[in-house]
């Protein structure tokens, strides 16, 4: 008797497995690897996030007009920019601004961009003109105003931002 539902058991599950639509397959691999992974706190290495990366660009590749398309690849994006790669970084968050005009997140692209250029490629260039660029195609997102804060401060050593906050400290007391 133990043996039939034993065997019941494992009929049952790989007939449910062989049912199940691969896309859903593809998320719950995806969900399983991110919860093995540290992400909360950026402490993924170069091997973990290339396969990361993998999963997600392999996942919008397969289902490019899936809602979770873009999501996925602005996480690769992260995930690159996190392990250093900013240049694949930023060629994602170009891929969804190109190819996800409707995409929810979007103006995030745009501010992530110059965020990925200010901080970890330390291009304030390429920084001003992403984030002019944001501004320039969300002129009324709540962003806006603390993006031309940090255009103006782009110019300026970490010292004169300093000085600059002790003054508005000084100021107001």
């Amino acid at each position: 008797m133990r043996k039939t539902i034993m065997l019941l058991a494992v009929t049952t599950s790989l007939v449910m497995a062989c049912c199940t639509p691969q896309r859903d397959k593809d998320l719950v691999n995806i969900q399983q690897y991110e919860n093995s992974i540290d992400l909360q706190n950026n402490k993924v290495d170069s091997l973990v996030g290339n396969n990361l990366i993998t999963m997600y660009i392999d996942f919008a590749s397969k289902y490019p007009t899936d809602s979770l398309a873009p999501m996925y690849i602005m996480k690769a994006a992260d995930v690159s920019a996190n392990i250093g790669n900013t240049a694949i970084a930023i060629e994602y968050l170009d891929k969804v601004i190109s190819e996800y005009p409707s995409f929810e997140k979007r103006p995030d692209c745009y501010f992530f961009k110059g965020f990925i250029y200010e901080t970890v490629a330390c291009d304030n260039n390429k920084a001003k003109e992403a984030y002019t660029a944001f501004i320039e195609e969300y002129p009324n997102h709540p962003l806006v105003n603390d993006t031309k804060t940090i255009i103006n401060n782009l110019s300026l050593s970490d010292e004169d931002i300093i000085k600059m906050i002790m003054e508005k400290n000084n100021a107001s007391l």
